[in-house]
């Protein structure tokens, strides 16, 4: 399968450079019809952040393209990179700090 962590982080990680952005978020997963959230096999997703020269990854045990799971995906992808994003901040602030 081509939904992988190591791609994942790939694609977050051109995506910041060819886009020159602060951030990149990548989520990769089928949208193979057999899988999904309420299905048997549900398959994966990864998502890949990067932010100041971190990349950060999580695998998510959903995959598909049903509406449902396709908006779980997005909203649990957003809320992860927000949690990542904070948590950076939280941690510059903490070192700003200390100085």
């Amino acid at each position: 399968t081509d939904f992988t962590e190591a791609n994942a982080r790939a694609v977050a990680q051109a995506v910041r450079r060819l886009t020159e952005a602060d951030v990149a978020l990548a989520v990769l997963g089928s949208s193979d019809p057999a899988y999904g959230f309420w299905a048997e096999d549900r398959g994966e997703t990864w998502l890949a952040l990067v932010a100041e020269e971190e990349t950060f990854t999580r695998r998510l045990s959903a995959a598909g393209g049903d509406e449902f799971t396709r908006n779980w995906l997005a909203t649990h992808a957003l809320a992860w990179a927000l949690r990542q994003l904070q948590a950076l901040a939280d941690a510059r602030q903490t070192a700003m700090e200390a100085r």
